[in-house]
């Protein structure tokens, strides 16, 4: 994947319950190798 490439992944979560307020996504390595390598984005309601 070259550099700025921008990728959009859809991950289902089941929230019918409302009990999931914010996600926290991170760009990793690989799912082999989870290494952060940049800062995270938020989403949802901030505390």
């Amino acid at each position: 994947m070259p550099v700025g490439a921008t990728v959009k992944v859809t991950l289902p979560v089941d929230n019918t319950g409302g009990g999931i307020a914010r996600l926290k996504a991170f760009p990793i390595a690989s799912f082999a190798n989870p290494t952060p390598l940049g800062a995270g984005a938020t989403f949802g309601a901030e505390n």
